[in-house]
């Protein structure tokens, strides 16, 4: 009697795990973006964009360039830069990653590094959907838009998941790694609209913007960089 009441209890008990790891694991589940996809997220229409500053600290942005040293185009270049004109692929489903959306570029050109035209490679863009409604763009920087092609400077990052390549791409500056094709300047923003909840202007509205900013030093040094961009690259 003891040995069948101790082998009940043992299946009551080994139930009672399974349960908890089926819900244990739906919560985990539930704490990852990264299984949803950019235009999910961006059917949403009172999504806004906010301003995110994110600093620079050389440990954990190692290989990166600060912003704040930023002053000519030379000084985004380092020995792994890639230099590319190209466009976003969009026929490719974007995913939602922690602070970063998983895009793929189409090589129109390529001015620096291994790169060939026509070439077809993954990017991360320093964005972050993970709250409801409130898009956080790492300092200033905005997602790619369809139908345009950039001017991207790229850091070259070693491939363990993200597609077949070898690599993936992300900025080298999150501020002042790309540049939309054109003569025309960005907006400067207030300090309400990228900053104060209730001013926060929506994404809708302003997707077309290729920076986010609304610091004049920092709004004017990327006109400056642009300025110095389209004449040597295009």
């Amino acid at each position: 009697m003891k040995i069948k009441n101790g082998m009940k209890i043992l299946g009551a008990i080994s139930v009672l795990l399974v349960i908890f790891s089926v819900i244990i694991g739906r919560i985990t589940e539930k704490s990852y973006i990264d299984n949803v996809e950019l235009d999910q997220y961006l059917a949403n229409p009172s999504v806004t964009v906010a301003y995110y500053g994110m600093g620079y600290d050389p440990v954990t942005n190692r290989g990166y360039v600060d912003n704040d040293q930023v002053q000519c185009i030379a000084d985004l270049m380092r020995n792994d830069v890639v230099v590319v004109k190209a466009k976003l692929n969009g026929k490719f489903q974007r995913k939602l990653y922690y602070e970063c959306i998983l895009s793929q570029i189409d090589i129109v050109k390529c001015y620096s590094g291994d790169l060939e035209e026509g070439d077809r490679v993954n990017v991360f863009e320093p964005v972050d959907c993970g709250f409801t409604d409130q898009m956080l763009c790492v300092d200033g920087y905005s997602l790619l838009q369809p139908d345009k092609e950039y001017i991207l400077f790229l850091k070259t990052l070693k491939n363990t998941y993200f597609g077949k390549g070898k690599y993936v791409y992300a900025p080298i500056s999150t501020r002042y790694g790309k540049y939309q094709v054109g003569d025309h300047n960005p907006k400067l923003f207030s300090y309400e609209e990228l900053e104060e909840p209730e001013s926060l202007r929506l994404y809708s509205e302003v997707k077309d913007q290729e920076v986010y900013l609304y610091e004049k030093d920092e709004y004017d040094k990327f006109l400056e960089l642009k300025s110095e961009v389209m004449e040597k690259y295009e």
